[in-house]
Parts: C-alpha cells; structure tokens; sequence
C-alpha cells in the first residue's frame, strides 16, 4: 500500500548537507539521507538484525537467488537474495529504494559565511613557520522544512518516522554532526490526510494507536511504537549500533546575554590572534616562533552574535571538544601523549589514516603469528578478524558528537553529546578502557565553568544490563537533575 508522510522541521542547530564544491547552495536529499542511512544502520544493529558496512561491503540483489528463494517471508526472500535489513529500505545495487523524498524548504535561509574557529593549538608549518589549528566552520540552512515521503506505509511509517523520531530526541541529522551541525526539531507530522502537531503533546503518544499495530512485525517500529524489543544476538562488531553507543544532554543558565564571550576562543577571534603564554605550540620547541600568532580566515564575532541573536544558536561544539581531548576535563586527563596518543586519535578521529589499527581502542596491530588470518592487538591482549580492523588510508571517524548550544523553550540552553564506542566482550582490557572513558565524559561533559550547567541527563548501557533494558530506557526523557544511568558502579 501506498502511503504519504510529511514532516516539518526546524533546525535547533544549522542543517548542513553540503555540495559539489564543499560549499551549500541549497539542501541536498543525498547529505540527509546518507545520515538517515546510518542512524537506521545503527538501529537495526542495536536490535539484533544485520546491516552491512557500506563503506566496506555495499550489498547487491541478486534476482536469480530471490526468484529461487522458498522463504515465506518477503524480507527472508531478499536477505536470501544478498540483501541486509537496511539496503532492502534504503536501497542497494540492483534494488531500488523503497520510498521516495524530497524536501522543501519553508521559513529559513542559508547563512553563507565562513570562517576558522581556533583551538587555541599551534602547529609548525615549513612555508609560513606556524599554523593555528582550529575548525573551519560555516553556517548552513537555518530555519524550517518539510520532508515529504512517498512509498510503501509500512516502511514509512515503521522504519523511517521511528528513525528521524530518535534522531531528534538524542542524535543529528546530516554531515559535520561531530561539530554540532543537524539538531532537528519535528514540529508536525502528517500522516495521509491527518496531522499531528507537537504543540498538542508527545507525538509518539498521539501517533501510538495508529501506527503500533501496524508495525508489530517491524523490529524498529515494534521498538519504537510498542516498547517492544528482544534482540535475538547481541551485537558485537566495531560498527555503530545503539546498544554501544552513549547520549548526554547538558542544560544551563546563562548568567547574561554575553555569557558566549567569556570563552578564551572568542576573545582571541576579537583579537584576531592568540598570545604567546595562551598558545599551545605543539612542535619541536626549538622551532617555536614568537608569539603573537594570527589567525587565518577568521569567523567573524559580529556573525556569532548574529546567530545568537537571530536563532538562539551558538557554536559551543568546537570549545567542548579542545576542552575534552587537550585539557581542563577528566576526559583528558586518560587522552596520554597531549591529547594525540592512539586511543585519542581513535576516539575523537583523525583526518588520514595511521592504521591497520583495531578497531575497538585505535592501538596499532600486528598479523597474529599464532591463528592465520587473524590480527594482534597488544592493548586489547586479543586476536582479531580483519573485520575488527581499521586499515591503512582510512579515516578514523569521531566516536564523539557535540553538538552547537541552542535555546530551549524555557529561556535555558541545551547542548547534547552522542557517540559510540565499540564493546568488545571478550577482552578485559578493552572493557576496562571503554568504561573508564565513558565514566569520564560523564564527568565531564558539563564541566565549563561559564556554562552554568544544572541538568546533566546521561545514557550508556551498563555491562551486566540487558539489551531490552537499556533499549527501552532510551525511549524515555530525561528526568531530574541527573538522569544518569550510572557507568561508574558498573564498569561501563
């Protein structure tokens, strides 16, 4: 049966999606359903299916195989036919996808300006003897839009509204969501003829009794609609899946509308340059030139205010991440090596490649001299199938989302973090590294002191937790001061 879904979103955070020319003319359907693609990858993990490694291994349909296929079931048929749960929604080669969108644009702008966003880190440079680090930001789509979905009902509304629900409520939608780009707001669903607004209360409560029964043979949809989930495996790989993965929200109260000034970063953008005893050069010390150090292709502080100003925005997602890997946090205090030691590297990403690394802490592997075929992991003590391991070339993607601070609608700020973290269960070490890691960014993800934080609301799934649990807690709100599921007692 065919069927229509209409969603209308506003942009908590800007929305980026990119362009030919890594510059955004307009938004692109491929930025947002890439995105869409791997949150329902990570679902379908998290709830015991199998979804392919795109990047590694793109499933292909094979029509003589699905012709020949004794299988009841339509979706056994094409798993037989070489398609995963997510390629059978999302499409493969050989098999189109099963829904068609396309977004509209409503009340909103694209914010065209660009501009580097320092760290406060310099780097030796051989042509102009130093290099400020930082993170070239730009400003994307700001405002609202719809996106409007045709095709099979069961697979719109027990597949794809499940997903973009939990990307709104813990997650992001789109590129660069590792700096803060795509915290979505969905402010009205419509469903066939009929429409529901957030303004009349939760839309899962209100959506419920429509949708519930018809997804009850849908593992997402039964998750999301009836509370439902029993995985038959637990997964274990190095991929994304929710069950390894981490949420956090920070709420604070600004002392004043200047509040955002009083960062270090954003007095050096007015300067446009960084003091010498506020640097932190990184290179040989007898190469360290004298300071001041200017920066290059500025983010102008009178856009920022802008943005504030205008969408209750600010990029705090930048501040977060240099406090989080290079000092002032408990988080850094385990990153060794000034915050560039393999674990670090691993978690937080790398542009190139350092690789064969494993794939569950970033240490550097050997081939296992005593199993054939397999990889040795000195960090871990374990051995590895060339599955667990990150190779050579490929670049290591941030395991920690941070998002922008946006205005909630009690006059307070919000930023959230997000990411994930491999869980391998037969190795005591990795266990012990991944744990104290997460136990840390909970410590730490509201500790700048001109935040003002008063509600920190964590989730990660606890090490003897079962699967269901930890699923099914996600489907709620935070509550309370804190609202952590406590890692600390539990080792993870």
């Amino acid at each position: 049966m065919v069927g229509k879904l209409e969603i209308k979103i506003k942009t908590l955070t800007p929305l980026w999606t990119g362009g030919v020319d890594t510059t955004m003319d307009r938004i692109h359907e491929t930025g947002l359903l890439g995105s869409l693609r791997w949150w329902y990858e990570a679902i379908v993990r998290g709830l015991g299916g199998y979804a392919c490694d795109p990047t590694e291994h793109k499933c292909s349909f094979d029509a003589d195989k699905y012709r020949k296929s004794k299988a009841l079931d339509e979706r056994q048929r094409l798993r037989e036919a070489g398609l995963c749960a997510a390629c059978q929604v999302l499409g493969a080669t050989g098999w189109r996808r099963r829904f068609r969108v396309e977004v509209r644009p409503l009340a909103g702008e694209i914010d065209f300006t660009e501009g580097m966003f320092p760290s406060g880190r310099v780097h030796y440079d051989r042509r102009r003897n130093y290099r400020v680090g930082g993170w070239l930001l730009r400003g994307g789509y700001f405002g609202n839009l719809e996106l409007r979905f045709t095709g099979e009902e069961r697979v719109l509304l027990c597949e794809i509204l499940p997903t973009l629900l939990f990307i709104e409520q813990w997650g992001a939608l789109g590129p660069k969501t590792s700096i803060g780009y795509g915290v979505i707001e969905i402010a009205e669903i419509k469903i066939g003829e009929q429409v529901y607004e957030r303004k009349q209360g939760d839309l899962r409560i209100q959506l419920n009794e429509l949708v519930s029964r018809k997804c009850q043979e849908s593992r997402t949809g039964k998750w999301w609609w009836s509370r439902k989930s029993s995985p038959e495996s637990i997964y274990q790989g190095v991929l994304p899946a929710i069950t390894n993965m981490f949420f956090g929200k920070v709420r604070f109260g600004a002392t004043d509308s200047d509040w955002w000034r009083n960062f270090s970063e954003i007095q050096w953008l007015q300067f446009g340059n960084i003091a010498e005893d506020e640097a932190h050069w990184t290179g040989e010390e007898s190469q360290k030139p004298q300071g001041p150090y200017e920066i290059s292709r500025i983010l102008p502080v009178a856009r920022m205010a802008h943005w504030i100003r205008r969408h209750h925005v600010f990029p705090l997602s930048p501040i977060i991440r240099t406090r989080l890997r290079y000092g002032g946090s408990d988080v850094a205090s385990i990153c060794k090596g000034n915050g560039e030691s393999d674990w670090c590297k691993f978690v937080f990403g790398t542009v190139e490649g350092y690789g064969p690394i494993c794939g569950y802490c970033g240490t550097r592997v050997r081939e296992d001299r005593r199993v054939r075929n397999q990889w040795w992991c000195s960090s871990g003590r374990a051995s590895l199938a060339s599955d667990e391991i990150v190779f050579e070339g490929k670049r290591v993607q941030s395991k920690v989302r941070v998002s922008w601070a946006y205005r909630t609608n009690d006059n307070r700020w919000e930023f959230r973090l997000w990411g994930w973290l491999p869980e391998h269960t037969q190795s005591d070490n990795h266990q012990q590294q991944r744990g104290e890691f997460l136990h840390k960014l909970k410590q730490s993800i509201g500790f700048p002191s001109q935040l003002q934080a008063f509600t920190v609301c964590w989730f990660a799934k606890q090490k003897n937790e079962k699967p269901d649990d930890f699923l099914t807690a996600l489907l709620g709100e935070c509550r309370g001061q804190e609202s952590y599921r406590d890692a600390e007692s539990t080792g993870n």
